[in-house]
């Protein structure tokens, strides 16, 4: 599902249990980091201004490591 730009994927409450679903867990949250840093690097200074996020901290927040 996509909410504007930003894929968002299936939610569960369960939590991972085998050693792959912990990892196919970890490589989502990833991928789903590098979208909405992504998808923030483009908003527009109206649209940051919207959500309350000066374009220091859009910018310090987009340039993050996908793992952080």
């Amino acid at each position: 599902m996509y909410v504007g730009a930003i894929y968002v994927g299936p939610q569960s409450n369960r939590r991972p249990r085998t050693v792959w679903e912990r990892w196919l867990a970890r490589l989502e949250l990833w991928a789903r980091n590098r979208a909405t840093r992504a998808a923030l690097r483009d908003l527009t200074p109206e649209q940051l201004r919207d959500i309350g996020v000066t374009g220091v901290q859009a910018r310090f927040e987009s340039c993050r490591h996908f793992w952080d």
